[in-house]
């Protein structure tokens, strides 16, 4: 008689990984990935500004200018407006593209805002970047995201239906059969 502990390397040692097959995602729930899943883009995919106010230059603000005016606002959604004046500003939405031109975002909290101008009430930081979430910041291009071995739940297809990946390689699910032999002995009383 075996052990369980004989049977079971009896078992992997003749065991082989399940073929591959490619499925829709909503298909994929519960499956093992079979791939790499990779980042199609950065995200962030641009520089984005990461609290509603006004984006202007750095230096021109550390140069020791705290009034700016409006040119423009730049929306969630619109295509990028670059600041054409570096002494200006733009006003700017959560989750915008940071305009070109601009390096730092002062929020309205730390603003006066009145005729089309904006007077800044607190001294500027050190260095550009305040209040943007940098293009990549989080995922580069390429990056994986998932490897294969992974069980899809929930999370993981939302990652793929992200990136845009509408059909994706799993193992295939596995073929299982009961067999029953004898019989069980002193089954009447």
């Amino acid at each position: 008689m075996l052990t369980v502990a004989e049977a079971f390397a009896r078992v992997l040692a003749t065991a082989r990984p399940l073929p591959t097959e490619t499925v829709p995602l909503p298909r994929a729930a519960g499956r093992i990935l079979a791939e790499n899943l990779v980042a199609d883009r950065d995200f962030p995919p641009f520089n984005r500004v990461a609290m509603d106010g006004i984006a202007v230059v750095h230096a021109a603000w550390a140069a020791g200018q705290t009034e700016f005016e409006i040119e423009h606002t730049q929306y969630a959604g619109a295509p990028p407006q670059p600041l054409q004046n570096p002494h200006a500003a733009v006003e700017v939405m959560t989750g915008a593209v940071l305009p070109p031109g601009t390096d730092v975002v002062v929020r309205y909290e730390d603003i006066l805002l009145a005729d089309n101008r904006a007077t800044i009430q607190i001294p500027p930081p050190s260095a550009p970047g305040v209040n943007i979430h940098g293009q990549a910041a989080d995922r580069r291009r390429g990056d994986v995201l998932l490897k294969p071995g992974t069980r899809l739940g929930p999370a993981e297809l939302a990652v793929a239906a992200t990136v845009g990946a509408a059909d994706i390689a799993v193992t295939r699910a596995p073929r299982l059969a009961v067999i029953s032999t004898g019989d069980e002995p002193g089954g009447h009383h």
